[in-house]
């Protein structure tokens, strides 16, 4: 397809999910499109659906809050609030550890950040770890569950891949995240 096809029917995919999307980041390839001519497929995408708020160069951040309420109070349950970061990602070679390793230690990096969602490496994966939490106005340390997701892939085994003599990955589909709103916890189906 031409580029403004693809565009078009990008739209049209995401379309009947567009109040659910929390944000819109372009992928290497895109970038390296949009620097040559100075255009952002991304964007362009995020445009025809209104959804141009959503869209992120780099990285999003999202704040998450789930729990009951009645008549606007919180009742019987305490509210619990996950934070997100969801980037393109980067690097990690052809071994799926790099890729692994190299978002564990990214991760760390974002202090109070609970999930960190990837997709550049196209293998798809979960991994839990935790963080200990110092909070000093209370004199308490804890540790906090994180989680780091890499997406996979959606495209098929021709062209791109074969030219640059990469192994098939995963069958293409999403990954899911599931996050509890009565209690603090979440979990990643893949």
């Amino acid at each position: 397809m031409r580029p403004y096809e693809q565009k078009r029917e990008m739209a049209k995919a995401l379309e009947p999910i567009r109040d659910k999307i929390l944000c819109i980041i372009p992928g290497n390839h895109c970038r390296r499109s949009s620097k040559e001519a100075d255009a952002d497929p991304t964007y362009d995408i995020a445009a025809k659906l209104d959804l141009e708020d959503k869209y992120r160069e780099s990285i999003a951040f999202s704040r998450i809050g789930l729990g009951k309420r009645t008549s606007g109070k919180i009742r019987n349950c305490k509210p619990h609030v996950y934070y997100l970061a969801c980037m393109h990602g980067a690097g990690g070679g052809s071994l799926p550890g790099a890729g692994v390793n190299r978002n564990d230690r990214y991760l760390q990096a974002l202090d109070g950040v609970d999930i960190l969602i990837t997709a550049h490496g196209h293998k798809p994966y979960a991994h839990r770890g935790s963080k200990i939490i110092l909070d000093v106005q209370n004199r308490i340390v804890t540790a906090r569950p994180t989680l780091h997701m890499m997406a996979g892939s959606w495209l098929g085994y021709v062209g791109y891949p074969i030219e640059k003599q990469m192994v098939p990955v995963a069958m293409p589909g999403a990954n899911k995240l599931l996050l509890s709103g009565s209690k603090f916890r979440f979990e990643a189906v893949i």
